[in-house]
C-alpha cells in the first residue's frame, strides 16, 4: 500500500488517496463495478504501469495500481 499525494490523486479527490497494487485491474474494475462502486479515473504510466481510481458508495476514494509487464 502507499499514498497519492493531491497532484497523483483522481481529479476532484481531497487529501491522500490509499493506493493498493493488484495484478490485474481489469478483474477487480469487474469486481468493483459488481459492488457498485464508480470508476472515476484510470491513468497509464507507461512503463511503469496504469492506475484506476474508484469511489465506493459511501464517497470513500481508492486508487489501484498494476505495474507494467516486465517483458
Amino acid at each position: 500500500m502507499a499514498l497519492a499525494v493531491p497532484a497523483e490523486a483522481p481529479t476532484g479527490a481531497r487529501g491522500a488517496i490509499a493506493v493498493f497494487e493488484v495484478d490485474s485491474l481489469e478483474e477487480m474494475r469487474a469486481r468493483i463495478e459488481a459492488a457498485g462502486a464508480r470508476i472515476i479515473a484510470e491513468r497509464d504510466m507507461g512503463g511503469h504501469g496504469r492506475t484506476l481510481a474508484f469511489e465506493d458508495p459511501d464517497g470513500s476514494v481508492v486508487q489501484l495500481f498494476q505495474r507494467a509487464s516486465s517483458a
